[in-house]
């Protein structure tokens, strides 16, 4: 795994990519420093992903951060969320 740290819209986050057979995934990790983070975080649900467990924000709270960095591929991913969900 690699990484490194980065801010989306005044919100620190790490950056990370894992190389997993042959392919890379890209994360973004968000460090929560706001009262709205904290309620993300409170909201979170875990799941199981393959052989591991992993924390995820629900589909209306990744909407939202997408909204707050309003990036050109921000927009698009959130039409990718609507339509899946």
């Amino acid at each position: 795994m690699s990484g490194w740290v980065d801010q989306v819209a005044g919100m620190p986050l790490v950056k990370a990519r894992l190389f997993f057979e042959g392919s890379s995934i890209d994360i973004d990790i968000f460090l929560a420093e706001s009262a709205f983070q904290d309620q993300l975080l409170a909201r979170r649900k875990g799941q199981q992903v393959e052989d591991m467990s992993v924390w995820l924000v629900s589909p209306e709270d990744l909407i939202l951060l997408k909204l707050i960095a309003s990036r050109p591929r921000d927009l698009v991913d959130i039409d990718d969320v609507l339509f899946i969900h």
